[in-house]
């Protein structure tokens, strides 16, 4: 006999929530090829994390998430306000890097400027910024400016490309 409890364990309410029902692969629900709910390991501990879909209140109406992380002493998914604002502050959704234990975010201005930034989750003190890629391009060149933390320090690299040749598929 199974002991799992029957009931709702945690409810969850959004007042921004927007979304038009498409079915996906897997009948996945999805506004937009955003997916209405992420569920992922947001911070790195192994634990099931949860994005619930809130609007378009990122960057040039990009889809925007509450952020909720599994807390495991609490049995319960609790709001991550860091992640959430994360979300907000760019371009969608950040990406979630599991071999490296980063989270990429884009931001971007206009057509010539892309801005690609990558956290460390550091347990219990929230999130480090460890790596920026800065895109801009004249319409004849693009140049490409990394910015790493090493040891503490910031170190910069800077290359310039051809357009025809950075951007070849």
């Amino acid at each position: 006999m199974s002991s799992v409890k029957k009931g709702v364990s945690q409810v969850f309410t959004s007042k921004n929530i927007d979304f038009d029902i498409v079915r996906g692969k897997n009948n996945v629900i999805k506004y937009d090829q955003q997916q209405v709910l992420k569920f992922d390991d947001f911070n790195f501990d192994n634990q099931t994390d949860l994005a619930i879909r809130n609007g378009n209140n990122g960057s040039y109406g990009a889809p925007t998430y509450d952020i909720y992380v599994f807390n495991s002493t609490k049995q319960r998914f609790v709001k991550s306000e860091e992640l959430t604002d994360l979300v907000v502050d760019n371009l969608g959704m950040f990406e979630v890097n599991h071999a490296r234990k980063r989270l990429i975010c884009k931001e971007k201005s206009g057509c010539c400027l892309l801005l690609k930034t990558e956290y460390e989750v550091v347990f219990r003190k929230g999130l480090k910024k460890v790596r920026e890629v800065e895109e801009t391009s004249d319409g004849e060149t693009v140049k490409v400016t990394t910015r790493e933390l090493r040891n503490g320090q910031w170190v910069s690299n800077l290359k310039k490309y051809k357009v025809a040749d950075y951007y070849k598929p």
